[in-house]
Order: structure tokens, then C-alpha cells, then sequence
């Protein structure tokens, strides 16, 4: 495999064919290879079969990536190449050193990076036309994704969506493209920033205020308590206080209680999300259990 993206990557002009290059070589969903390459330059090389889902993934993140780097450029890597082989689909892009990031870290951004971030998670730039919203209305999308939970949490669910009126809220909402997977784990720091990254799953919910819960439940640790505090910062009042988030949430034209059944609501759709796709019990796990956490009032 290697022997071959080399030589694709030689051919395309994009690796010196005179250099002795390094690289790093992950194995995952996706074989992953990071090139470095002269004056501090690097490329990220994903590679799946190309009779494989992961093929279409990579496609698909590709897409993403050319569709939503010029709106946040230097949140994005630079999509560069996607080739369809008959025994290899391979997808290049911008390859970065990247450390790992904290919540707190992320809601004390500034200047550019700050407004970048409120842009991209508002998605007012990515509101689709009615011509472009799926078939099945988010009120079905959410019936589907709640029928997916253990009993007991469905049966709670199923009460708290007709008890707290979720179908007619989220009529009310536009549909918006997330990013779909906006987990602690895939934004980063490099020396210029902010990134983020693994855009395989952009577009699968159109909810807004998807990515925005999920940064916030993964960035938390799916606890409750800490969660909760930064909603009570969000909606405090106080004029001095400046949240990065609080123009997030603004757009969403929503009180507490509504915000806090959304963040349920994306909750059950990132479940739903994960089982399907078929990702690894710990993270289904920490959605159920937060899920058992919230509602734990009655209703209103």
C-alpha cells in the first residue's frame, strides 16, 4: 500500500521523488499517513478500499471539505486531491501538527479564531432552501433515534418529547449541515490555531445546534454538572460576562429549558449516530448515561 501512495503522490508532484521523507502511519477507520516533506511542509494521505464504505466516506469528506473550506478557511485543512483507484481511493489534504485541546481552551479563544468558531457553529452561512431539507421531517428523525435507546431510556424519552412539545419546537427550526462528529477529539491546536477535522460525517444531521452540543457534551465528559454550570453561564444576564457561546445560542432564539431539551435532542441523534456507524461502546455508553442524568424532573 505504502509503494502505491507514494507513487501516487510522486506522480502528482506532490512528494519529491529526490527526498528522503518521514512518515507516520495510523491505522483506524482509515489507513492514515502523515508525509513531512521539506521547510517544515507535510500532507495527510487517507487510504481505504475502494469497494469499501470507507471509500465513500472519504469522498464524502472530501466534499465536505472543498464545500465548507472557503467559508472557514483557517479552520479547515486544505482539501488538495481525491483519487478513485480501482484498488484504492485515496484522499490528500493539508497535513498539521496537531495537540490535543480542552473546552476551556476553546470557549477562551480570541480575536479572529473566536469569531471563526461563533461563525461556523451559528451555520447561518449554511441554512439550506426548503428544496434541500430530507423527506422525513426532524420530528421523524428523532422518533427513529429515540426507538434506538435501551427501553427505559426510550420510554422516558418518548414521554419528554410529547410532554415538552419537541415535534413543534423543532418544526420551528431551519435546517442547518453539521459537521456531525464535533467531539472534543476532533478539533485541535496547531501553531496558527484552531482545526478541525474528520468531516466523513458532515451533513448527516441538519438540526442546528448539533455540533454545538456535542462539543459541548464530549468537551464536558458527558458530565452533567458541568454541563449544566456552562448553560447557567450562557443564559446568566450579566451584562459584564462575555461567553464565547452566548451569541451561539442567540441565533437558536431559545429560553434555558428549550436549550437544555436540545442539547437532549442531540444527544439522542449523536447516540443514534454512533450505533449506526458503528463506533465503539464507550461513547454509547456515556450518551446513555447522560441521558439517564437529564429530565430527571417532571416535565412541564
Amino acid at each position: 500500500m505504502i509503494t502505491t501512495i507514494t507513487g501516487y503522490l510522486t506522480e502528482k508532484g506532490l512528494l519529491p521523488d529526490d527526498y528522503n521523507y518521514d512518515v507516520n502511519i495510523f491505522m483506524g477507520r482509515n489507513n492514515f499517513f502523515h508525509f513531512f516533506l521539506p521547510k517544515g511542509k507535510s500532507l495527510a494521505v487517507k487510504v481505504a478500499d475502494s469497494k469499501s464504505d470507507c471509500a465513500k466516506s472519504l469522498i464524502k469528506e472530501y466534499g465536505a471539505l472543498q464545500e465548507n473550506h472557503p467559508r472557514y478557511r483557517e479552520l479547515l485543512p486544505h482539501g488538495i486531491a481525491l483519487e478513485e483507484g480501482r484498488e484504492f481511493t485515496i484522499m490528500v489534504t493539508e497535513g498539521m501538527i496537531i495537540s490535543s485541546i480542552t473546552l476551556d481552551e476553546i470557549l477562551s479563544v480570541s480575536g479572529t479564531q473566536r469569531d471563526l468558531m461563533q461563525k461556523f457553529l451559528c451555520g447561518e452561512d449554511r441554512i439550506l432552501p426548503d428544496e434541500g431539507i430530507a423527506l422525513r421531517s426532524f420530528t421523524e428523525v428523532l422518533e427513529t433515534a429515540i426507538e434506538m435507546l435501551p427501553r427505559e431510556l426510550c420510554q422516558k424519552y418518548k414521554k419528554v418529547m410529547t410532554d415538552r412539545k419537541w415535534g413543534e419546537f423543532l418544526r420551528k427550526l431551519p435546517a442547518i449541515p453539521q459537521h456531525g462528529d464535533l467531539a472534543i477529539n476532533n478539533i485541535g491546536k496547531t501553531d496558527n490555531g484552531l482545526v478541525i477535522f474528520d468531516w466523513e460525517d458532515y451533513g448527516y444531521v441538519t438540526i442546528p445546534g448539533f455540533d454545538l452540543c456535542v462539543l459541548l457534551v464530549s468537551g464536558c465528559q458527558f458530565n452533567k454538572y458541568k454541563l449544566t454550570g456552562i448553560i447557567n453561564d450562557i443564559y446568566s444576564g450579566d451584562e459584564g460576562h462575555c461567553h464565547i457561546l452566548t451569541p451561539v445560542v442567540n441565533t437558536l432564539r431559545i429560553d434555558q429549558q428549550h436549550f437544555t431539551d436540545l442539547v437532549s435532542i442531540h444527544l439522542i441523534l449523536f447516540h443514534k449516530l454512533k450505533y449506526d456507524l458503528g463506533y465503539g461502546h464507550d461513547v454509547i455508553e456515556n450518551c446513555q448515561s447522560l441521558l439517564q442524568a437529564l429530565h430527571t424532573e417532571r416535565p412541564a
